[in-house]
């Protein structure tokens, strides 16, 4: 795991200390997502509550302003899509317990994921997949939220810029954020 920034850890400590107040699960949502979006910094992203017996989707926590059109056509066109490659899809990370992962272009860049995950997908067929899906061109971070052992929630959070991909702190500040 890459040494946390300053800003990461910071941000770390302020997630840990917010996490231990009993606030509601939608304000937790927020509260928490404030100090990694700034020290990460992503464009969009979106919350959801997750069943934790399905692992589907069963509401919206919390959502970035910017996300309705980019929600709607996700939900439309990706999820639950069986042609959707199986480390992006959400049930599979939750199941997996993958705290944070970084989908990217290339899958050698795509951080997180347990190598024997991304075998299973030929680099070229992730590259055509990622260009055809019309995926956020600087990637989408996920990330699993768990409470007494059960997943509750997953985080997408996402860069409209190719020149600001996410990196490995990224995601090792999303796995060690993520309770």
């Amino acid at each position: 795991m890459p040494r946390l920034s300053k800003d990461h850890a910071q941000a770390l400590a302020e997630v840990r200390s917010i996490a231990s107040r009993p606030f509601a699960v939608d304000q937790m949502g927020r509260e928490l997502l404030r100090p990694l979006q700034r020290a990460i910094g992503w464009d969009g992203y979106r919350l959801f509550g997750v069943d934790s017996r399905t692992l589907l989707i069963n509401r919206l926590i919390s959502a970035s302003d910017n996300d309705r059109d980019a929600r709607r056509e996700w939900l439309e066109e990706v999820y639950l899509d069986q042609r959707t490659l199986p480390y992006l899809q959400l049930p599979v990370i939750a199941r997996a317990r993958l705290k944070g992962v970084a989908y990217q272009p290339k899958q050698d860049e795509s951080w997180g994921y347990p190598s024997a995950m991304l075998e299973s997908i030929d680099p070229h067929k992730h590259w055509i997949y990622y260009h055809e899906s019309e995926s956020p061109i600087g990637g989408t971070l996920h990330a699993t939220f768990e409470s007494a052992g059960r997943q509750v929630a997953v985080l997408q959070a996402y860069r409209r810029d190719l020149n600001r991909a996410f990196r490995p702190k990224d995601v090792a500040l999303m796995q060690a954020a993520s309770p």
